[in-house]
């Protein structure tokens, strides 16, 4: 299969050295202005570990090494100013750049320094695409005047790239619907476990806020599943242990609704307001809540006003905990039977096997993308073991004069 040529990642980058700045050029992707080379006694900042973890993570995702068994939600702390690097070194390998901008799904938190990688399980893709078809359908009911509106209602998990990239470069949602002319998205939707949950808030500030309130309404559902080991231990969908417990061969099966949307604090200011916080829609012995509020998601929520025709429905789209339930037991029930490898197949006895021939470009492109991964792999780890023996210098022996600092400094309570 080829893949496509990388598009340009429109993210801020710089190029440091030691002593100097480098000046860089406006796109890390041009090929018109290449990069200045440094003076021949000057070095370029190494990479920090943090930096160098990510690329072989990235690289071990491209290849398909170790699919299935990474965690869904994958953290790593990292500058804003290592984010730039990271995005000029990714940008420096073609083939890279393109699983980066077309497969890659990742977000960055610079005000957290954060940086995820996401790699949703097949429950997680499953639940979402029940939801977002639900919510698809609903739309496609209206009539009237209502009804050209909501055909112009996009239904896609493109890239979000806030217009305050002090609340993310970019983000990869899980789902959004979007109208046809408006620059962000109505309607995010997350599906959340373990971590992810916790850093739910932060994303719905990351949307709310990066958007300048043009995202409406932030919806988390949190589908945590509990499962036992063979020791009886309650386990997470990363494997690990959860305190507590009921008898041996029972799940938790709780899962949470959460909704927010802008509002103005007592100050003005914009802030993202929970308005249904942690709401079970389903409860621990996997039964509808009945106290769970349902989804609902209002016709002019899903565009900005100028796009809103007169008469524009007040029937709000609704998803009640039970429909939330069933969509849930789905994608579980999925999940399992393809984990299980128990689902239909051909029983054709084939004679045999032959896959295409590779031609001699294709086996001259592998032995050259094998050179150049060992070449990569060498030096990042020659890089690593240098920058780990720079950290051992003492800051005070140091002249100020060569300490270089970038970016804008924000005041936060980190959790």
């Amino acid at each position: 299969m080829t893949i496509p040529s990388a598009q340009p990642i429109q993210l801020k980058h710089a190029y440091q050295i030691h002593h100097t700045q480098i000046t860089p050029p406006t796109s890390f992707t041009s090929t018109s202005s290449p990069l200045t080379p440094p003076p021949s006694d000057e070095k370029p900042l190494l990479p920090s570990s943090t930096v160098i973890t990510i690329i072989k993570d990235i690289r071990r995702l491209q290849s398909g090494v170790g699919r299935g068994s990474e965690v869904p939600w994958k953290v790593y702390t990292l500058s804003v100013e290592d984010y730039d690097d990271l995005q000029q070194r990714l940008q420096s390998d073609e083939l890279l750049a393109a699983f980066v901008e077309h497969k890659l799904r990742f977000d960055y938190f610079p005000y957290l320094r954060r940086f995820i990688i996401r790699m949703p399980r097949t429950v997680h893709e499953f639940f979402i695409a029940k939801v977002s078809q639900e919510i698809h359908a609903q739309l496609l009911r209206y009539q009237g005047p209502s009804e050209h509106y909501a055909r112009n209602i996009q239904s896609t998990s493109d890239t979000i790239k806030p217009s305050d990239p002090e609340y993310g470069r970019m983000h990869n949602p899980d789902w959004q619907f979007r109208h046809n002319k408006a620059q962000f998205p109505g309607v995010v939707v997350e599906v959340a476990y373990s971590q992810k949950s916790r850093d739910l808030p932060h994303l719905a500030d990351s949307y709310i806020l990066g958007s300048d309130g043009n995202i409406n309404i932030v919806i988390g559902l949190d589908i945590e599943y509990q499962r036992k080991d063979v020791k009886g231990k309650r386990k997470d969908l990363e494997g690990r242990d959860i305190a507590g417990g009921d008898a041996e061969g029972e799940s938790a099966k709780t899962a949470t609704l959460s909704v927010w949307e802008p509002a103005a604090d007592d100050e003005e200011k914009l802030v993202a307001k929970c308005v249904i916080d942690n709401q079970s829609f389903r409860t621990a012995n996997g039964s509808p809540s009945p106290s769970c509020p349902s989804l609902q998601i209002n016709l002019e929520k899903l565009a900005p006003a100028m796009y809103h025709p007169a008469n524009l429905s007040k029937d709000p789209i609704s998803i009640s905990a039970n429909t939330l339930c069933c969509f849930l037991e789905e994608a579980e029930s999925q999940d399992t039977m393809l984990g299980e490898k128990t689902g239909g197949t051909t029983q054709f006895k084939w004679k045999g096997k032959r896959a295409r021939e590779i031609t001699p470009e294709e086996r001259l492109h592998e032995r050259d993308e094998k050179r150049w991964k060992a070449e990569e792999d060498n030096v990042l780890e020659k890089e690593e073991e240098e920058s780990s023996y720079t950290t051992l210098v003492p800051m005070d022996s140091i002249p100020q004069a060569t300490i270089m600092t970038r970016g804008r400094k924000r005041e936060t309570n980190i959790p």
